[in-house]
């Protein structure tokens, strides 16, 4: 059976539904994707709509790659930014490797344009200014994404230095932003896809 976490979520969007006049881009990831999405549209407003696709599920779950190939096939899109690591950390970082390739494989196959995403800091609990220890499995998997990017030869989306040494820009969970920090990755995110789609 496959090892979940007590809770599972998924949150789509898509941003003017209905619209052809603008090229689509799909953003996946977590709910560090649900803080920054809707600036990222209003910064990327009348070039892209920007849509969703939002998980606490681990690639390995066979639940995501279901639901994402259905959310994934809706729409041509011009770019995929995919952002996925704080989910699922009792797993390897072989599986992960593994199960990442996977998805960024199925990714490719619906649009060349994939940007590559490095996953937030993990802080530890009111204590925005200390790295959790949890923080060496954000590490060790932006690693493995690096090394996925150079194999496919894809833009890296560095969102982990620019939140390391920002305790202003963090929640007390550890996990999340405020919207100062939720301003800075907007701002990451509309630049690499304006650069991819240049």
């Amino acid at each position: 059976m496959m090892k979940r976490e007590p809770l599972e979520w998924t949150r789509t969007w898509w941003e003017q539904a209905n619209s052809r006049d603008l090229p689509r881009v799909l953003a996946v990831g977590d709910s560090i994707l649900c803080g920054y999405r809707d600036r990222t549209q209003q910064l990327l407003a009348g070039q892209v709509y920007l849509d969703q696709f939002a998980t606490s599920r681990f690639a390995a779950d066979p639940f995501f790659e279901k639901e994402l190939a259905l959310y994934a096939e809706a729409y041509p899109y011009a770019c995929i930014h995919f952002n996925h690591g704080l989910h699922g950390r009792d797993f390897s970082i072989e599986i992960y490797e593994k199960y990442y390739e996977r998805t960024l494989l199925s990714l490719l196959r619906l649009c060349p344009k994939v940007i590559l995403a490095l996953s937030t800091p993990i802080t530890a609990p009111d204590r925005p200014e200390t790295l959790d220890p949890l923080n060496a499995v954000v590490c060790a998997r932006n690693e493995a994404v690096r090394r996925l990017a150079a194999q496919y030869g894809l833009p890296v989306n560095d969102l982990y230095t620019p939140m390391l040494h920002h305790p202003e820009y963090r929640a007390v969970d550890g996990y999340h932003y405020l919207e100062s920090g939720r301003e800075v990755q907007a701002a990451l995110v509309a630049g690499q896809i304006t650069a991819a789609l240049a």
